[in-house]
């Protein structure tokens, strides 16, 4: 069963994850549920970095503090 998830992120993000979403003949949710996934699979990656957050897929996400 799918449960609906609200997020609250920047403009720009959201603008760079659909195009990244549509090159990759995919969805932002499955790419969000992907990774959430990829996160609880294994213990050593339950602490997520920022790093590896705008690293993840070589998605550029903008790490300024503007909102």
């Amino acid at each position: 069963m799918k449960t609906r998830l609200n997020i609250t992120i920047e403009n720009s993000v959201l603008s760079q994850i659909k195009d990244y979403a549509a090159s990759k003949q995919t969805t932002v949710s499955q790419i969000i549920e992907d990774y959430m996934r990829s996160i609880v699979k294994s213990p050593s990656k339950r602490k997520i970095s920022w790093k590896s957050l705008t690293s993840w897929k070589r998605l550029k996400i903008s790490t300024s503090n503007k909102i």
